[in-house]
Parts: C-alpha cells; structure tokens; sequence
C-alpha cells in the first residue's frame, strides 16, 4: 500500500511531466472540461514543488522500509536530505518565501 502523501506527488509528477510534454493536449481537455488553464508560473511553481518533496519522499521511502532499517538510518538520511536541499539552495532556482 503506498501513502496517500506518496501517491499524491507521484501522480502530480508524472501531470506535471505530461504537461511539459503535450501542453496543447492538456489544454484542450482542460478546455473542454471548462477547467481554467494552467499558467506558466503555476507550472513553474508546482514544477519546483515536486523538485523539493520529491527529496523529501525518498527519504521519507529508506525510512520506511521493512526490511534492513534500523535507528542507525535515521541520522545519515536527514544529514543527506540536508545537503540536497542546500545543494537546491545553492543553485539559486529555487526562490523560497519569507516567514510570515
């Protein structure tokens, strides 16, 4: 059984990737629903997103597995989640919003 969390991105990633791919197919079915089309930058956003958790949910995936997992995980994957993000920092395509 995969989590509802998990699943959720997995499919917004492969939407996202199909968007990408065959825009004007998604937007004749999206107009043909009556569905308001999807801008640019909502793509770019939700494109950024899915960059993010999708570091996020593997992680989140080691942790979780049944077999070969212990405590001793724990740390070394945070510490790696920890680098990739900053790596994702550091290429300065990542804009990030300020606490509120």
């Amino acid at each position: 059984m995969i989590p509802d969390g998990i699943l959720a991105t997995t499919q917004s990633t492969e939407f996202i990737n199909m968007h990408k791919k065959k825009k004007t197919q998604l937007f004749k079915v999206m107009t043909h629903l009556k569905i308001e089309v999807f801008q640019h930058i909502e793509i770019e956003f939700l494109s950024k997103y899915l960059t993010i958790m999708k570091k996020i949910l593997d992680v989140l995936d080691l942790l979780q597995g049944e077999k070969n997992i212990g405590m001793g995980y724990l740390l070394p994957a945070l510490s790696v989640l920890e680098d990739k993000l900053i790596a994702l920092k550091g290429h300065g395509n990542m804009a990030h919003c300020q606490p509120l």
